[in-house]
């Protein structure tokens, strides 16, 4: 593959919040590899340890090499061409040699030895393609990629037809059987893309990989992105949750929530937990994804008493996939509610939680603003009197400090959040 310029991936510009005026910001990886440095042992041998300071704001990273097959060359650990925030290795791989280049990662508080938990890790392996005439007799190379992140679930272009993804255990493989090359380091076919994602990890594993079935030996660029993709033609993934709310009056509490698409989806779990207990199923919702008033679901759970309450949507694929919602908390140990503005949790990846009083029913407007008073996102909000909980699930930004604000009635009510 030839090498291509890097691709920047940028955030745009901010409004003000009094505007009103929302921009999304573009996607940015959630662990940027670069500057690596290595600290101990022989450079691109096993046994070399590599420190990669701030991946994250206030992480750092290590990479440590376990294994190099036979007839595998580590040529550059991370290569120029391509995305200067994805780890991007380059292999040379001897005739007719199928190995690989093992990594194992950990994660650190910034500057000490305390290993750092991620809340969700996406990886994504990029450009696993091949040449199905290697070496002008025929005979193929393709490259392959292994990624365990202790489990999990796997996404992809399921209709692209270029790669075999497999799962055993707790690794998830995508290999190519096309043999068709495409140039450089990109995101642009995503037919030769997968990704693994997992949550609450502080350490995981990677293998890239070459199969050379040729006379030639061959230098293969590769490239791991620590980074969410979406597969539009993936028919097994679970669909993304537009929303879920829930407002409590009384002693009942309303909940509503919207996908997508339900296709794909088997069946969701309205689940409870009661005074930080564990979560018990409430109700259970069967999908078939035959009509679209199943992605408009609504339930209502009778039966609260004082006390605090978490809910949660526990949502299976049919695929054997799970996902879970973020968490609706409500406080019922007070008979009068205050009207105040809580979110949670207040250290934000994607998603998080608004929880707003409210004494009658009326529309707001929720905003993320930044400590210039410039609006990252903002939304529509329909409130209810009692307890409003509502999920953001599409929330996108650059990492940093910010505030949270619901504006009603002439009135503003906010709170800051971290952003990682």
């Amino acid at each position: 593959m030839k090498a291509i310029p890097a691709r920047c991936v940028t955030c745009c510009l901010l409004v003000p919040i009094f505007i009103c005026l929302f921009l999304p910001a573009a996607g940015q990886p959630d662990y940027s590899f670069q500057n690596g440095t290595l600290i101990s042992g022989i450079n691109r041998q096993v046994g070399a340890v590599y420190k990669f300071p701030n991946v994250r704001t206030g992480v750092d990273a290590q990479l440590t090499i376990v294994h190099i097959s036979s007839g595998i060359t580590v040529v550059d650990m991370d290569g120029g061409s391509g995305y200067p925030e994805a780890l991007q290795p380059t292999l040379r791989a001897e005739a007719n040699t199928t190995g690989y280049l093992e990594m194992y990662f950990q994660l650190f508080d910034a500057g000490t030895s305390t290993p750092y938990t991620a809340v969700t890790l996406p990886v994504t392996c990029i450009d696993v393609d091949g040449i199905s005439n290697n070496d002008g007799e025929g005979k193929p190379i393709y490259e392959f990629d292994e990624i365990n992140l202790g489990g999990g679930f796997v996404d992809f272009d399921g209709t692209g037809g270029e790669l075999i993804i497999s799962h055993n255990g707790n690794w998830y493989t995508g290999k190519n059987i096309a043999g068709i090359d495409y140039p450089g380091r990109d995101t642009s076919a995503k037919q030769v893309m997968f990704s693994v994602y997992n949550a609450n990890i502080s350490t995981f594993t990677i293998r890239v990989g070459v199969d050379n079935q040729s006379s030639k030996a061959s230098d293969r660029l590769r490239s791991v992105y620590f980074k969410r993709f979406f597969y539009n033609n993936f028919p097994l993934a679970i669909p993304r949750l537009i929303n879920f709310e829930g407002n409590r009056n009384g002693n009942r509490i309303a909940f509503k929530w919207d996908f997508s698409t339900t296709e794909g989806l088997d069946r969701c779990v309205l689940e409870r937990a009661v005074d930080a207990g564990t979560y018990s199923p409430v109700a259970d919702f069967l999908y078939t994804g035959e009509n679209a008033f199943e992605k408009h679901s609504t339930y209502t759970d009778n039966t609260v008493s004082k006390g605090n309450y978490n809910y949660r949507l526990k949502m299976i694929g049919k695929n054997g996939e799970i996902k879970y919602s973020s968490v609706l908390a409500f406080k019922t140990s007070t008979t009068n509610d205050v009207q105040e503005l809580n979110v949670y949790p207040s250290v934000i990846t994607s998603s998080f939680t608004a929880r707003f009083n409210a004494g009658r029913s009326e529309t707001a407007q929720l905003q993320v603003v930044d400590y210039s008073g410039r609006s990252v996102y903002s939304k529509s909000v329909t409130l209810v009197q009692g307890q409003n909980n509502i999920s953001v699930n599409d929330f996108s930004a650059a990492r940093g400090n910010f505030v949270i604000v619901v504006r009603k009635g002439g009135k503003i009510y906010s709170q800051k959040v971290i952003v990682q």
